[in-house]
């Protein structure tokens, strides 16, 4: 009886904690979510990872014109008892051909300037200083940049880009967004019990047998 109730403890925790995550594959990893945005709209919004109609697959991003738009990762069917625990975003900028400028010398007024630095904004709150950009992926540990409780709020991220340079004429542009990451597993609080109880039992069974 005591053999059997061991083996009801341990098959009751194994079926509170399974479950299952989808997988998609980015650059030939797997990851449980990959939110793609490839393509445009001619207002500048995220149009998905297909082209439709008139969808271009890049976008202007100008020194007085930012972009914002939002990953969601709700239609991925993680089920609830799973949390985000890594993320990345990667952008890919291109149509990059000089990063040549021209200051007059001792003034501040430049003839003309190409380059581009980009910051990178979360939520409106945090911001990462991505540099001077040029054609390329720029992958971002979210974890590192502002941690991934965001993503376990409501399942979105929005995302701000601005471009700046001293001759205040930067312009960049956006190939793809991508959102990609990786859940796990939390043990609700009665799954967590039942598996103490369930190694206690085990742990006091064995002593017994020792003893004997």
């Amino acid at each position: 009886m005591k053999k059997l109730s061991i083996a009801l403890l341990v098959a009751a925790l194994v079926a509170l904690t399974a479950a299952t995550a989808s997988a998609d594959v980015w650059r030939g990893t797997e990851y449980d979510f990959v939110d793609l945005i490839d393509y445009w709209t001619l207002d500048r919004q995220p149009a998905g990872a297909t082209q439709e109609g008139l969808e271009i697959d890049s976008v202007l991003i100008g020194q007085n014109l930012p972009l914002s738009y939002t990953h969601t990762i709700t239609g991925f069917a993680i089920p609830e008892e799973y949390l985000v625990t890594a993320a990345w975003l990667e952008l890919d900028f291109t149509n990059d051909t000089t990063d040549e400028s021209l200051r007059i010398p001792f003034t501040n007024i430049y003839l003309y300037d190409f380059r581009e630095y980009v910051q990178v904004g979360f939520d409106g709150n945090v911001w990462h200083d991505l540099g001077e950009v040029d054609d390329g992926f720029y992958p971002m540990d979210l974890e590192v940049i502002v941690g991934v409780d965001l993503l376990n709020l409501d399942g979105t991220l929005n995302v701000t880009i601005n471009v700046s340079n001293p001759g205040c004429t930067a312009t960049a542009w956006l190939d793809h967004s991508v959102l990609y990451g990786n859940v796990s597993v939390v043990p609700v609080p009665g799954a967590v019990l039942l598996g103490v109880l369930g190694l206690s039992a085990a742990g006091i069974k064995l002593r017994k047998n020792r003893a004997a």
